[in-house]
């Protein structure tokens, strides 16, 4: 029955809500790559800024100031007072956000088309005009620390999550914490701030996507407006993506931590960058073994087994290397354990056995309906557009689409076997 809902939904999706996959890009002379997709039957547009930078790029001294950053970036400008922006935006019934990840850092808005103008002019603001002072600064590296000091102190999954982490991405950029480290954050200091700003500012590392609803012409004349009046910069983006091939040593720790309310394991393995025809078997695995829409693990831990398991699941969103935790969890070690002995059998299982026909075509359906519903919507598809350009150059969308398509039972077995042998194993039980 799950299987034929999914399918009708997802014929009505593609019928009603037909997308617009093409797009067009072009280079301001300052360096700056503008890249315009408009759907004309959005009633708002999204303004999403993907700046080709993140925490990756830190200095080894001060790793994690780019996260501190994203606190700071809604702060005051040359024209706007501390969290105007986020006033203003809202006031219009339209949304404003801004997330640093490892490898870029991504600020949108999405607001009335005729309100267009007004969001150029606030991201104008916050790229070239904030006006950081060192109290603003030291105000929100001592709640940054608190914040993360009582996480470590009082979380023992938080802890076991970084340990994790830094076991499967060992001897890449993505081995330590997006936060640093508790002593970088004690020790950033505003000049390592201000540094962080001139690389954030640099046009040549940022993209400006437009989607949703716009007239081309219009638009254009208002970025050469708001954008194009800075220095002129010759640089061009280059795109330079790293593949890192250092096995993946096997691990099993044990931890016992007073006080802890459900046991837990955590299952880490390594998974391919986004660059890898791999890629999109990982993403079918996390749909197979965790989707809540379908969950293999939760049918046969829970529904066949009884078990009573809590079960979480975590996949990194990196471009040069990927990572999939599982976390299973529950108050009686005696389930833990037997728990463990059931998902270690499907992971064997998943080596040598294929997948029915209903079960591959279920899960890749919802693979496509997924990310026509993200694409649909203006922010989704921004989102979808810079991650394209970034790792690719250029706009790869549907050629997603034609990758779930390829999904077969014999190319997943074989990604099985490559990806699920070597594991990191952490199991922490109360003391």
């Amino acid at each position: 029955m799950k299987f034929f809902i999914v399918i009708i939904i997802l014929i009505i999706s593609i019928n009603l809500f037909p997308i617009n996959f093409k797009s067009e890009t072009f280079y301001l002379p300052n360096g700056l790559r503008v890249i315009l997709s408009p759907d004309i039957d959005s009633g708002n547009v999204c303004v999403f800024i993907n700046h080709l930078t993140g925490v990756k790029d830190d200095e080894k001294e001060s790793k994690g100031i780019s996260y501190l950053f994203q606190f700071l970036m809604f702060l005051k400008t040359e024209n706007l007072d501390s969290y105007e922006s986020i006033f203003l935006v809202k006031k219009t019934g339209g949304k404003i956000s801004g997330k640093v990840y490892y490898d870029n850092s991504q600020f949108y808005q999405v607001v009335p088309r005729e309100w267009i103008r007004n969001s150029f002019w606030i991201e104008r603001e916050r790229i070239k005009n904030l006006r950081i002072n060192i109290n603003d600064f030291i105000t929100q590296k001592n709640k940054l620390f608190k914040r993360i000091y009582d996480r470590i102190s009082f979380d023992p999954y938080f802890n076991a999550m970084d340990w994790i982490r830094e076991r499967l991405f060992e001897g890449t950029p993505y081995n330590y914490p997006i936060y640093g480290s508790i002593k970088n954050i004690k020790n950033f200091t505003f000049y390592d701030l201000m540094k962080t700003y001139r690389r954030f500012s640099d046009f040549s590392k940022i993209n400006l996507i437009l989607t949703g609803s716009f007239d081309k012409i219009k638009v254009k004349k208002l970025i050469n407006i708001y954008f194009g009046i800075f220095p002129l910069n010759n640089i061009r983006q280059v795109i330079i993506n790293k593949t890192y091939n250092s096995p993946l040593k096997k691990l099993t720790k044990n931890w016992l931590v007073k006080g802890l309310n459900n046991n837990f394991t955590l299952y880490g393995f390594r998974m391919p960058p986004k660059t890898n025809i791999d890629y999109i078997y990982s993403v079918f695995l996390k749909y197979y073994l965790t989707d809540k829409k379908y969950s293999r693990l939760s049918e046969i831990l829970n529904r066949i087994n009884n078990l009573n398991i809590e079960i979480f699941s975590k996949v990194s969103d990196n471009i040069e290397l990927n990572s999939m935790i599982i976390r299973i969890s529950t108050k009686k070690r005696i389930y833990i354990e037997k728990a463990k002995y059931v998902f270690n059998k499907e992971i064997e299982s998943l080596q040598k056995k294929l997948l029915s026909y209903s079960q591959l075509k279920l899960i890749k359906d919802m693979m496509e309906l997924d990310f026509l519903k993200q694409i649909s919507t203006p922010e989704g598809k921004a989102k979808l557009l810079a991650e394209s350009y970034q790792i690719y150059g250029e706009n790869k969308l549907e050629d997603y689409l034609k990758k779930i398509k390829k999904i077969n039972s014999y190319g997943f077995i074989r990604f099985c076997r490559k990806y699920l042998n070597n594991k990191v194993i952490l199991n922490v039980y109360k003391k």
